[in-house]
């Protein structure tokens, strides 16, 4: 029995635990003149990208994937707030379908030479479309 596998609760109610991971999806990111990198992320960041953005994110070539930040959302306004006040920032990350992640974002370090900033992020929870 995998005591990380949340489905074993389930057994035949399964979609209720269609939004959640084996473990809380974790990743720390660049951000550089509004271009975002990913430096690492665990399996289930990777699935909640896939599941709620549609992008795959390769754990082998995660580096050489670079997007913009998205703009006029609440991760860009969760970045500019984190940057400014130097804290932990939660905000929800919220979905066309109605579902609503929960997430906090924290700023581990500037770099004052190139402008680059790094940042954890941490979906908390998720709640589902009612």
């Amino acid at each position: 029995m995998n005591l990380y596998d949340l489905s074993i609760t389930g057994e035949n109610e399964e979609r209720v635990f269609q939004h959640l991971f084996d473990s809380m999806p974790i990743a720390l990111m660049e951000i550089k003149d509004d271009r975002l990198k990913f430096v690492r992320c665990n399996r289930a960041y990777r699935e909640y990208m896939r599941m709620f953005y549609h992008l795959k994110i390769d754990s082998e070539r995660m580096h050489q994937f670079i997007t913009q930040v998205p703009k006029n959302t609440s991760f860009e306004a969760a970045l500019k707030e984190c940057v400014d006040t130097e804290n932990f920032v939660y905000f929800d990350d919220r979905f066309e379908d109605g579902t609503i992640a929960h997430v906090v974002l924290r700023l581990v370090a500037k770099n004052p030479v190139s402008s680059a900033a790094a940042f954890s992020v941490a979906v908390i929870t998720i709640t589902p479309a009612s």
